[in-house]
């Protein structure tokens, strides 16, 4: 495939006059003109191209040979593309009849262009082979190489394998269970696959343009500075993949269970030598393969039919899932306090004080440790390392982020006679959200928080006093007052439909008209106030998620 893209854009910006009320002069109406836009007309021109050919050749062989079945796949993958990109800017345009670049002051222009290119091969082959269908096994290799890293780096070998045995089509397993269950398959597999999507040409020294000099008190020239140190060594990153599974089927097919486990670990991750560099240095050690991070859980799905009669038929199907991940390695500096370390904790989380409470007097601030300038109605944070005061040393590293650990959901469909029935529930537990508006000058405080805030007359110790955006040192630092569980169970959607009967629509002369409602988001159970538990913000400042109800008619000719 031979994939051309081109654009070409154009910006002719003119100042222009708006009007506003004026009010009455001697009984007449006027209106007061004020110059907006540029203060000269400005001309921007870019033009842009790319270019992507892609080309892939796959070969496919099957063949049963008895009770042996074998299938196998090999082919090669090749994809190179390159752009380009060149622009222009002038001001002081004498008119703004003639969009001409040419035509524009000699002062205050500009222009710019770049270009780049990449290329990606991969050659890759699967063989699947099966006794009796019975003991399944399958191998997969690819070859991938990559333009971001360097010559002799840029190929990553990535082989995996799997096996599963139908212990539903043993003999003894039928004889042992009385044909209970229809199907029944236990299954693993273990392999690797290669991470390029990574920052490109690491392993080349880069320079970029500093602003200049100034000599003769005229001439500028331009100086360059080494913008990265190179790393000659980058390479793949690597995820070594285990899966356990099983598959089962019951009540001839009416229960079937589906359960996976899964087990993930990526070493070589692109990461800085933290713990090698002090700050003083005055520069960054490149990205070295050197993290380590491994993922587990499982997913599950339980799916249920039953048909009664011809007129009733039911379905469910429920599915949980877990999800978690730790940081093995990374090069954490020493001295780190156990409390504050990444290694040993998921990914993506941050630093917390831990509020205990809230100041009531000034003499409790006084016998507690606090923070500078503390008053009565501020959160009180515990003094973690035990050392009398305040400090950064106090902040613990929250287990929890914004993805949460569970996920649930549970769809029921019910069919009788001409009613058609359909609903979905979903959850989700184990995560967090940050929940701080901006309050104060600058906007308003939640309901919830206003109506249970501390004051002198409600000296509460579950809420602290209003603070203005970030002045208060609880509103500035982050701490647990303002994190707050996301954990919900939702009804996402419900539909009921009904079909008039066959017999009404033929005398019609149609084929089948339906009429439906169907709702979206109708309930929610959390225990998060003033907030969507899917919020993507906790500041409040997003659009929600909507609750609505549809009706429908459907008519078929």
């Amino acid at each position: 495939s031979y994939d051309r893209r081109f654009n070409e854009n154009e910006l002719w910006a003119t100042p222009w006059t708006l009007y506003t009320w004026g009010g009455y002069v001697n009984g007449e109406p006027t209106l007061n003109p004020g110059s907006r836009g540029p203060g000269t007309p400005q001309l921007t021109r870019q033009r842009s191209g790319w270019t992507d050919v892609s080309m892939n050749i796959v070969g496919n062989y099957q063949r049963s040979f008895g009770i042996h079945n074998i299938s196998m796949l090999a082919g090669a993958e090749r994809e190179t593309w390159n752009g380009q990109n060149v622009g222009a800017y002038r001001e002081g345009f004498i008119t703004d009849e003639f969009p001409q670049l040419d035509l524009g002051a000699a002062e205050n222009r500009n222009n710019w262009g770049n270009s780049w290119h990449g290329a990606r091969q991969n050659y890759f082959t699967r063989v699947n082979y099966d006794v009796r269908e019975t003991y399944l096994f399958e191998v997969v290799a690819r070859l991938d190489g990559s333009y971001i890293f360097p010559k002799g780096d840029r190929y990553g070998f990535f082989p995996s394998a799997s096996v599963g045995w139908r212990l539903s089509n043993e003999d003894f397993f039928q004889a042992a269970t009385g044909d209970v269950f229809n199907n029944f398959i236990v299954r693993t597999s273990y392999g690797q696959t290669g991470n390029d999507q990574v920052s490109p040409y690491q392993f080349l020294g880069t320079y970029g343009f500093a602003a200049g000099y100034i000599f003769n008190e005229r001439e500028i020239h331009p100086s360059l500075y080494e913008a990265r140190i190179p790393n000659p060594n980058i390479t793949w990153e690597v995820a070594n993949q285990f899966n356990a599974g099983v598959n089962m089927a019951i009540l001839n097919n009416r229960l079937a269970l589906e359960v996976d486990y899964f087990n993930y670990h990526r070493d070589g991750i692109l990461w800085q030598r933290d713990a090698a560099l002090p700050l003083m240095a005055g520069f960054s050690l490149p990205d070295e393969n050197i993290g380590e991070v491994k993922s587990y859980g499982f997913e599950s799905t339980l799916t249920y039919m039953q048909g009664f009669g011809d007129d009733f038929f039911f379905n469910a199907r429920f599915t949980a899932s877990f999800a978690d991940n730790e940081i093995i390695f990374f090069d954490e500096p020493e001295g780190i306090p156990d409390w504050q370390q990444n290694e040993g904790r998921p990914m993506n989380t941050s630093l917390y004080y831990r509020v205990i409470g809230v100041f009531q007097s000034e003499e409790e601030i006084a016998n507690t440790p606090s923070w500078p300038g503390a008053k009565p109605g501020d959160l009180i944070f515990e003094d973690i390392d035990g050392d009398g005061v305040i400090t950064a040393d106090d902040r613990f590293r929250e287990d929890r982020t914004n993805f949460p650990k569970w996920t649930y959901g549970l769809e029921l469909t019910a069919n009788w006679r001409n009613w058609n029935f359909t609903t979905f529930w979903q959850a989700a537990s184990g995560a967090v959200i940050y929940h701080q508006t901006e309050s104060g000058e600058i906007g308003n405080f939640t309901q919830t928080f206003a109506d249970n805030r501390w004051t002198p007359d409600n000296p509460t110790n579950d809420h602290p006093r209003t603070w203005n955006r970030s002045d208060e040192y609880w509103a500035a630092n982050g701490n647990t007052y303002f994190l707050r569980s996301t954990d919900y169970l939702r009804l996402r959607s419900l539909e009921i439909a009904y079909n008039l009967p066959r017999s009404l629509t033929q005398r019609l002369g149609l084929e089948r008209v339906q009429l439906s409602i169907l709702g979206y988001n109708l309930l929610t159970f959390t225990g998060l106030d003033d907030l969507d538990p899917e919020a993507a913000t906790g500041s409040g400042q997003y659009y929600p998620q909507r609750r609505s109800i549809r009706t429908g008619l459907s008519i078929n000719f």
